[in-house]
């Protein structure tokens, strides 16, 4: 072990899931598989791809959050479409990606304890409260510290929720570990180094660019609290976890 929370990985795996984590800097999940197909959260993921495909950026100002509008009570349904919407490639795989990896355990979780169909009724609601406040988050800090030309620039994106995942996940296993290759050596890391890290490049970006920083660091904030602090209305205890 290199120090608390990171080692090196001595098993092998597939080349491309090395390469993947390699080219694209993110974490694998290969430690925690789940026991059952997350029917409802791939329901969800195709939801946004086609979103992406099939609706014009155009839409952007009618269901992304927009700072100057989003206390405007027509405007409501924009806390939650917003984060459907994505500005490219990049921005939906990586979102989608990390959706997934975070988000198959915990919708697992939430089914097993509460039986089905009721389950999968809390986590959707964790997920829209966990959105409506990263993106409400968004709002306060851009119409407290921006200047009017930012404050009509729509929010996209489903980086909210994904963060308050990142931050539930952490809460329901705290002894996760993920696998992740940097400087081409793959480690197996503890999922609290990676909600530290998260944090810290958020807060950087705060520092450094304040609300003027082209990703939203305060609506990855807003989601990091929702999934930390809300995810035990919800779930109670804590899950045992073996790597």
């Amino acid at each position: 072990m290199l120090f608390p929370g990171i080692e090196i990985e001595e098993k092998k795996y597939h080349p491309a899931l090395y390469l993947f984590s390699l080219v694209f800097g993110v974490p694998i999940e290969i430690y925690k598989p789940v026991r059952r197909f997350p029917k409802g959260l791939f329901l969800i993921v195709l939801l946004n791809f086609l979103v992406f495909l099939f609706l014009p950026k155009g839409l952007f100002k009618v269901f992304g959050l927009i700072s100057s509008e989003a206390f405007n009570p027509l405007r409501a349904y924009s806390y939650i479409t917003y984060s459907f919407f994505h500005v490219g490639w990049l921005h939906i795989i990586l979102n989608m990606y990390l959706f997934w990896i975070f988000g198959d355990n915990l919708y697992s979780l939430f089914y097993e304890k509460y039986s089905g169909e009721k389950g999968i009724k809390r986590f959707v609601l964790f997920s829209i409260i966990c959105t409506a406040f990263s993106g409400l988050t968004h709002v306060i800090l851009m119409r407290s510290f921006g200047d009017a030309s930012l404050l009509n620039i729509p929010l996209v994106g489903a980086s909210g929720l994904v963060s308050a995942y990142i931050a539930a996940y952490y809460r329901k296993f705290p002894d996760a570990k993920m696998y992740q290759v940097v400087l081409f050596y793959p480690f197996k890391v503890s999922v609290k180094i990676y909600l530290v890290f998260y944090l810290g490049l958020n807060l950087i970006m705060a520092y450094r660019y304040g609300v003027y920083s082209n990703i939203s660091w305060q609506c990855h904030v807003g989601g990091l609290v929702a999934g930390y602090f809300f995810v035990d209305y919800f779930l109670k205890d804590k899950v045992e976890f073996n790597s």
